[in-house]
């Protein structure tokens, strides 16, 4: 009992915090829908079914449709699911934090977000955040620059222990978490940002190829993961497509495109999705880093699940 009434202070003291610091940005919180119409396309993650719609592994969505309804600024902080995620760092519920800024760019998002990480953070002394390009990330873990080849990529991965890669999605993502586990500074925020085109998910793409997005990591433990979003319906139907040929090599079922979403884009006189960027940040893993946790359980006052 102890142990949970330590969690529950430690838990309502960072939520405090993140409340405090976008009212401090005039930013509101948002509610929205837990039971979404449509599944998640990204192969990685699987959606739970539910009285005959689908439990959501995120708010973005949702969140989307109001921001094409002209709300500015919003954040949300509430629980989400995912199928077939447990172990130390996952459980098939979770908390997460996720919020969007209108004409602010991926880039002074991630500096946003460094500020609120470092805030909550603080009682760990953490050293000053570090930044760095993919690239630079991956010829600094592996000794050599990106292959462009995916078969190099995969060899890669096998050569530090993906022994089970189904293609150059999972060498890219078992690497990146190589790089975090043993190359990242343990008393620090690291932010790892332009990514390759092919981990886009649904960040806009530069100019020189690379996806717009960043991760976060404190030691080897990824925090958040931010988009220059797109804001064009027809740009998130070919992300969609796209995914949808992964599950198929994959073997997966197809999943079907959220059409509430893309009609709220498409909506005749509509204001479609303004230029935003937008970020998501796990709850109970900043719970784990305060209270130096080794399993998500130990953050958790309730475990039934």
């Amino acid at each position: 009992m102890a142990a949970a009434a330590s969690c529950l202070r430690l838990r309502a003291q960072v939520v405090a915090q993140i409340r405090a610091f976008f009212s401090a940005r005039n930013v509101p919180e948002v509610t929205t829908p837990c039971l979404v119409v449509a599944p998640v396309s990204e192969a990685g993650i699987g959606s739970i079914a539910a009285a005959g719609g689908w439990l959501r592994t995120s708010p973005e969505f949702e969140m989307k449709r109001l921001l094409a309804a002209g709300s500015g600024d919003i954040w949300q902080l509430g629980p989400v699911f995912r199928d077939d995620e447990s172990g130390r760092l996952h459980r098939p519920e979770f908390t997460l934090l996720e919020w969007y800024r209108v004409g602010m760019d991926y880039l002074r998002l991630l500096d946003e977000t460094l500020e609120l990480l470092s805030q909550i953070l603080r009682p760990l002394r953490p050293a000053a955040p570090l930044r760095l390009c993919w690239r630079d990330a991956f010829h600094n873990a592996f000794g050599v620059a990106p292959p462009d080849d995916d078969t190099r990529l995969q060899t890669i991965a096998a050569e530090h222990g993906l022994h089970d890669c189904r293609d150059a999605h999972d060498a890219l993502d078992f690497l990146l978490a190589q790089m975090a586990a043993r190359h990242f500074s343990g008393d620090a925020l690291t932010a790892v940002y332009d990514f390759p085109a092919r981990q886009a998910s649904y960040a806009r793409i530069s100019e020189r190829g690379c996806a717009q997005r960043f991760e976060v990591f404190y030691g080897g433990m990824e925090l958040a993961n931010g988009f220059q979003e797109l804001t064009a319906a027809a740009d998130y139907r070919a992300r969609f497509a796209a995914d949808n040929a992964r599950r198929a090599r994959l073997g997966l079922a197809a999943a079907p495109p959220d059409e509430r979403f893309l009609a709220a884009l498409e909506r005749p006189g509509g204001r479609g999705l303004p230029e935003c960027s937008g970020v998501a940040a796990g709850l109970e893993r900043l719970l784990m880093c305060l209270a130096r946790a080794r399993d998500i359980a130990e953050v958790l006052p309730m475990t039934d699940a």
